[in-house]
């Protein structure tokens, strides 16, 4: 019974550790001297950059099996989430602040429901406000991402968008540069948050430190996080 009491006692306290470590990220996020996030995306790395015209309707996205191995590399994830953030800031502007957390799909199972194969990684990314300025005058990284067609095949430069709008779908096609995104329409998910939904959306991206508190500095990565740390 005591051995119980103590299992009990100790998984107790590590959740209570967890939502306190959770909560300071929350906080340092919410409350940075550049501002809070402004937009949250999720990053599937799941297609190839761009079709292969040559190949099937089912197969011209997949991705060969040496480059689709490489999506269960952390080393090679952080090495795309970098290069994302490099994107955003040429883009952008250097105090716009860039937050990852690397989450892992749901494990691949047979035809009986059993798990054979560990899910690979994709990545939520957090941005934070673009000023007006940058997107009135834009950078010379940014000038080119104007004349990107959007999802229904216009350039952005010709859509009748408003600023916030504008900014996000600059934002997207920035993000869109990355080897590992490219322009399937599924291998990018992003929109603004509104401040008051912006924790409980850190929170939500944070869930697999609930199930495994071990797996926070894999979640919570300090050398993709630099406005964090």
């Amino acid at each position: 019974m005591s051995g119980t009491t103590i299992g009990y006692g100790y998984k107790a306290e590590q959740l209570r550790q967890t939502e306190l470590a959770k909560a300071a990220v929350c906080r340092r996020m919410m409350n940075h001297p550049l501002g809070h996030p402004a937009y949250y995306g999720v990053c599937y790395y799941g297609k190839r950059f761009k079709p292969n015209p040559d190949l099937t309707a089912i197969d011209r996205w997949r991705l060969s099996p040496t480059e689709f191995r490489k999506r269960w590399d952390l080393s090679e994830v952080r090495k795309t989430q970098d290069t994302i953030t490099k994107f955003i800031n040429k883009s952008f502007g250097d105090d716009v602040p860039v937050y990852w957390f690397i989450e892992k799909h749901s494990p691949q199972t047979d035809e009986d429901g059993d798990d054979v194969k560990d899910g690979h990684y994709h990545s939520n990314i957090f941005v934070g406000e673009i000023s007006d300025e940058a997107i009135e005058d834009p950078s010379p990284f940014l000038m080119p991402l104007f004349h990107k067609e959007d999802e229904a095949g216009i350039p952005i430069s010709m859509r009748n968008a408003s600023l916030p709008n504008l900014k996000l779908l600059l934002l997207n096609a920035c993000i869109r540069q990355a080897k590992w995104v490219g322009s399937h329409p599924s291998s990018l998910w992003l929109q603004a948050v509104p401040p008051e939904e912006m924790e409980q959306t850190i929170s939500y991206c944070m869930k697999e430190i609930n199930e495994n508190p071990a797996t926070f500095n894999r979640v919570i990565d300090k050398s993709s996080n630099h406005y964090l740390f």
